[in-house]
């Protein structure tokens, strides 16, 4: 059999690719104050949901819409990550890099606004 197509192999990919991902999360964890802030909203919103009666399906919704930020700000951290290497000192073009990556946070909060918003209309 061809080793490219070995089951072994893709589970050893799919395992390593998996322990990069968790460094990932654990790395931007340790290091942003901006994802902790989102981990511990990820972990009460749900709940708070629930409490004020919201179903299942919805508080689904609501908990990607959370993910949806936390995307982004993973994203965003990676690019800060590289813009500072690339270029530590001040640069206009790295500015706008960063600048780009914080407004893309803010849409992706926004949208979770509007999830929550919606749920409000709908639930009271």
């Amino acid at each position: 059999m061809n080793d490219k197509l070995s089951p072994v192999r893709h589970f050893k990919h799919t395992v390593g690719a998996l322990k990069y991902s968790c460094r990932g999360l654990a790395g931007t964890f340790r290091s942003e104050t901006a994802f902790q802030q989102e981990t511990v909203a990820l972990v009460l919103l749900p709940g708070l949901a629930w409490l004020l009666g919201v179903r299942a399906g919805h508080i689904s919704l609501l908990v990607a819409a959370w993910l949806l930020v936390m995307l982004t700000e993973l994203l965003n951290s990676a690019l800060e990550s590289l813009c500072n290497l690339v270029s530590p000192e001040y640069h206009i073009l790295v500015k706008r890099a960063k600048d780009a990556g914080s407004a893309a946070v803010l849409l992706a909060l926004l949208i979770n606004f509007c999830f929550w918003l919606y749920l409000f209309y709908a639930y009271w």
